[in-house]
């Protein structure tokens, strides 16, 4: 009788553990689908996201090595795309054999329209340190249907006659890419590249990090959102209009750091220069 009343403990704390056990599962599943905070970008939003990244030109037995995803992008012109500097790999082995493509119409049609972009075409903005942003020329004008180009911002301090103004303390801004979208069991980024594009809020802030001090820079953060490298390029959007270059952080954990931007409005007579665009006249 004893023997059976212990058993029959046994099996309902096994119950009770099992289910606890599930619960806990279900929970840090919840969190984790969160963890990185994006949704998929709405069919109208992001129409000049951009995709770059590295194929090999040499085929090795029967087929190609995989493109490599290296960053996102924005199209703001027919054939100028605003980015990241780092998105230029320096290291050897990924330069040998290995050529700079542009991916057009991936959000939301997955058209895929891909473009060679020769060294002659990349401009890297080089005055000074620190000034991680860079400008692609394509070959050709994008056709791409329903393909859109991000709005250049207004750099007022204050909004005048109407205009916006530079993001300040607090406001929301958009970020968006492909890359994680998940974490582990140990808020760890899982390499994880989306099917879809990602499109998640953030507040601008302000921090003593070095990164967020510069007067070139400016960095976000929200509980339950972050940034991963293959997002680095991508627009940093306030009220419909091009205010950032994503810089991921190189942090490997989830919502543990502030993600950084390249501020657009100081180098907004730079983008001029270089492409002549009207709109960006400043």
């Amino acid at each position: 009788m004893k023997t059976m009343k212990t058993l029959k403990t046994i099996m309902i704390l096994s119950g009770v553990l099992l289910l606890s056990l599930m619960l806990a599962e279900a929970t840090l599943g919840d969190i984790q689908k969160r963890i990185i905070g994006g949704k998929t970008c709405g069919a109208t939003e992001r129409l000049y996201h951009t995709v770059i990244e590295y194929h090999k030109d040499i085929i090795v037995g029967k087929s190609r090595p995989a493109p490599l995803f290296v960053c996102g992008g924005s199209l703001i012109s027919k054939q100028w795309v605003l980015t990241a500097a780092h998105c230029v790999p320096t290291d050897e082995n990924i330069q040998s054999g290995w050529k700079l493509y542009v991916r057009l119409g991936a959000h939301p049609s997955g058209l895929n329209v891909v473009t060679l972009v020769e060294e002659q075409n990349i401009h890297i903005f080089k005055e000074g340190i620190d000034h991680d942003i860079m400008l692609l020329h394509l070959p050709v004008d994008s056709t791409v249907k329903d393909t859109t180009f991000a709005n250049p911002p207004d750099c007022s301090s204050t909004p005048v006659q109407g205009k916006t103004s530079k993001p300040s303390m607090g406001e929301v801004v958009q970020i968006a890419g492909y890359a994680a979208t998940a974490a582990d069991h140990f808020l760890r980024k899982v390499s994880d590249k989306s099917s879809t594009l990602q499109c998640a809020d953030q507040n601008v802030k302000r921090y003593s990090d070095a990164s967020c001090l510069r007067e070139h820079t400016f960095c976000a953060q929200k509980s339950g959102v972050d940034t991963c490298s293959g997002d680095s390029g991508g627009g940093v959007v306030y009220k419909d209009q091009l205010y950032g270059v994503i810089v991921s952080d190189d942090n490997n954990y989830a919502c543990s750091a502030t993600s950084y931007f390249m501020d657009v409005c100081e180098y907004k007579k730079w983008i001029w220069d270089t492409t002549g665009i009207t709109s960006w006249e400043p």
